[in-house]
């Protein structure tokens, strides 16, 4: 067995010569198509820690519930976010409230303007009045900020 793997070793080193370009092309492209690979996933991850950079703030946390890989897929019941606004790491305001917005985020479907038989999804998020405080880029541009009535 030694000697078949000496003798097919021997035939390889001996015919280099013959297949040194076809081998340089093999080598220099996948050498390419590797680090082609390699700069694409570091400029995805310089852009990704970018937009993170950019629109996140370190004074700001999202709590989602456990098991929830997203906002969306995430809910909690008004008395768990009570508890929740009285931990200890919440901020409190001038006004001696928790600087803590219990949100609600849905998708709804909405008729677009240029092609009325194709909806278009839009991301709708209720908030409660300390989110204008935790999210400065918030703004109304119609409506008010007071709840609605409700009805008894």
């Amino acid at each position: 067995m030694l000697s078949q793997a000496l003798a097919i070793t021997g035939i390889n080193i001996r015919s280099i010569p013959g297949r040194w370009a076809a081998s340089l092309v093999i080598v220099i492209g996948h050498l390419a198509g590797v680090v082609a690979v390699f700069t694409a996933l570091l400029a995805m991850a310089a852009g990704f820690e970018s937009t993170l950079k950019a629109t996140g703030r370190a004074d700001a946390a999202i709590i989602m519930r456990g098991g929830s890989d997203a906002e969306l897929n995430s809910a909690f019941d008004r008395d768990s976010t009570d508890l929740i606004k009285q931990e200890p790491g919440i901020r409190v305001g001038a006004d001696g409230r928790p600087l803590a917005s219990a949100e609600l985020m849905i998708i709804a479907e909405l008729v677009r303007k240029d092609d009325v038989r194709h909806g278009a999804n839009i991301t709708v998020r209720g908030v409660e009045p300390e989110a204008f405080a935790l999210r400065p880029q918030l703004k109304i541009v119609a409506g008010t900020t007071s709840p609605p009535a409700c009805a008894s």
